[in-house]
């Protein structure tokens, strides 16, 4: 997770939140991994 957090530049809160509720813009600009 913080490697995530890390590369997004963002808070690790921030990622797990998106994982529970991803917000539409991070979801239409989710990169391919």
């Amino acid at each position: 997770m913080a490697q995530v957090a890390k590369r997004f530049g963002v808070g690790v809160a921030s990622v797990m939140r998106w994982i529970k509720t991803p917000d539409p813009k991070t979801t239409r600009n989710k990169p391919a991994t």
